[in-house]
């Protein structure tokens, strides 16, 4: 399922101009903005290729570059849909520097929703109360900030239900969970960057 971030960003870039700072071969700076917002140079964005490597920088996101083609803006970033895992690779072979991914606490939240899930299926017959205090529980293992603690998890001791016996609640290879995911800074660069390729061969397409 797309991250729902992703949608307000392509939203976002619809109303985006494009003004050519400086174009010759690959070595390119282009410019991005709202030309009809209040503040136009808010959430503007760079783009700057040269053999091999492209980097996104601005008001919007901190500076990202990326490596994989001669020419980023036509070989590599022109697509349709942008392979996030792939370009995350070629993110941190231009630069290691790069933060792409934060442990999340909007994923903990999606986990213990899961599990939830999982439960109610499990135990059809448990009461609304029941999985109320069962979510309880595995709230109760979040740490000062808001990110779900597997040692915590792996403590957890069984739920006693009224009628249906005990129900084990311990994960106990919650050491594996993944709570990370992409920061926001890394998905406003991949869709700045496939935009301004969008862009550019529009652009392009116009002067032949």
């Amino acid at each position: 399922m797309q991250d729902p971030r992703i949608q307000r960003f392509k939203d976002r870039l619809n109303t985006y101009s494009m003004t050519i700072v400086h174009a010759d071969g690959v070595y390119r700076h282009l410019y991005f903005h709202n030309p009809n917002a209040n503040y136009p140079g808010k959430r503007s964005f760079n783009v700057v290729t040269w053999p091999g490597y492209a980097c996104i920088y601005g008001d919007w996101c901190d500076s990202h570059v990326i490596t994989r083609e001669h020419d980023m803006l036509t070989e590599f970033l022109n697509v349709s849909e942008i392979s996030y895992d792939y370009w995350e690779e070629k993110m941190r072979l231009a630069g290691r520097h790069q933060i792409l991914r934060e442990t999340s606490s909007e994923a903990c939240d999606r986990w213990i929703d899961q599990r939830m899930q999982d439960l109610a299926e499990e135990w059809p017959y448990l009461t609304e109360d029941e999985l109320h205090d069962i979510r309880d529980e595995y709230e109760s293992c979040f740490d000062g900030n808001d990110i779900l603690d597997w040692r915590q998890l792996e403590e957890l001791g069984d739920f006693t239900t009224e009628n249906h016996g005990d129900i084990p609640l311990a994960i106990s290879d919650a050491w594996e969970l993944n709570f990370a995911e992409y920061t926001i800074d890394f998905l406003v660069a991949c869709e700045g960057l496939r935009f301004a390729a969008e862009q550019w061969a529009k652009y392009q397409a116009q002067g032949d």
